[in-house]
């Protein structure tokens, strides 16, 4: 956790101390936006107030450890052994989608698709040139200019790098055994630079540049974005249709603690980059503050669809979603409020 952001939950927590207890929250930043958007609703709707606090993509399993917040979010999910150690329990919770964008003269989004084997061999430094003979190949289409490939990735921690990298490494083994997952990787080569933001806008200030980011970002700056190939070899657009597909897909009755990265689902409408955002809770809390953060969320899923829209999330299928209340229903003797 960086200084500022030290700062911050120190501000709020002496604040805290001076008011009335709301919940608090504190975790991925990248989840900051979304659990925010519920919070305002919640809390026009609610005498429970809950605040928000966007602390770091890792910092979730820290912050709940810490004790100092009633719930924390994490951009991917804990392993089960250290739910069980920290007395812990996750769910997921919304879904985002990530594009890879680019800067090429001359093409939109749509227009082009790449491979996962591609996508890796461009960020390895491999592939150098837009013209070369397999990106041709692919998009038989398209006149490539002879320009090099700039590949732009975060320089700090990100959720959306863990995201990107995940997904390569499911589909390229060589990938997998040099440059493997995580938060922050030794990028070869390239431009690396701070926040979802500071990669769009060097994606549009460079010539030749392709970078990851979340949808909605990508979309805010107006982005071209590729297409690409899922894991049952179809060629799809990033929508919510897509999305929602993947999403589907997420087999969660077969995962132990909902243990499940929602990257490269099967389903031949399935878009492959996509991450979840996990819920922390602590299973050793008092009852009355276990009540008040399991009526939070359950007010969030019944109102997770208009929510989730202004950001172009995906809400979890009511199947999922009954299988997360029938988890809270068995640690928690969790039940549901009337109306």
């Amino acid at each position: 956790m960086n200084n500022r952001n030290c700062l911050v939950l120190s501000l709020l927590f002496m604040w805290l101390g001076a008011q009335a207890a709301p919940l608090t929250g504190a975790g991925s930043t990248s989840a900051k936006n979304l659990i925010n958007l519920f919070i305002v609703k919640y809390n026009e709707s609610s005498q429970q107030k809950v605040i928000y606090v966007g602390a770091g993509p890792n910092d979730g399993l820290k912050i709940i450890n810490s004790r100092k917040v009633d719930f924390a979010v994490s951009v991917v999910p804990i392993l089960p052994f250290e739910l069980k150690k920290n007395h812990l329990m996750q769910f997921p919770f919304v879904v985002l989608g990530f594009v890879v964008a680019v800067n090429i003269p001359g093409v939109r989004s749509g227009e082009m698709v790449l491979s996962g084997d591609l996508l890796a061999d461009i960020f390895r430094g491999k592939i150098k040139y837009w013209d070369n003979e397999e990106i041709q190949k692919m998009n038989p289409n398209l006149n490539f200019p002879h320009i090099p490939i700039v590949p732009v990735q975060r320089a700090d921690l990100a959720g959306s790098t863990f995201t990107f990298t995940n997904y390569l490494s499911k589909v390229n083994l060589i990938w997998l055994l040099l440059m493997g997952d995580g938060y922050y990787v030794d990028w070869p080569s390239g431009i690396s630079t701070n926040g979802g933001e500071g990669v769009a806008r060097k994606i549009l200030q460079v010539p030749g540049a392709i970078g990851y980011d979340e949808l909605s970002t990508a979309v805010q700056y107006r982005l071209s974005y590729i297409d690409m190939f899922n894991r049952s070899g179809k060629r799809v657009h990033i929508s919510r249709p897509s999305l929602q597909s993947a999403v589907d897909q997420a087999d969660f009755k077969n995962s132990e603690d909902f243990y499940l990265f929602f990257t490269n689902q099967g389903g031949v409408k399935s878009w492959p980059l996509l991450a979840g955002s996990y819920i922390l809770l602590r299973t050793d809390s008092d009852r009355e503050t276990t009540k008040k953060e399991l009526d939070f969320f359950y007010w969030c899923f019944t109102h997770s669809n208009s929510v989730a829209k202004k950001i172009n999330a995906i809400e979890l299928p009511a199947q999922i979603v009954s299988q997360i209340e029938q988890e809270w229903q068995d640690e928690f003797n969790w039940k549901k409020p009337p109306g």
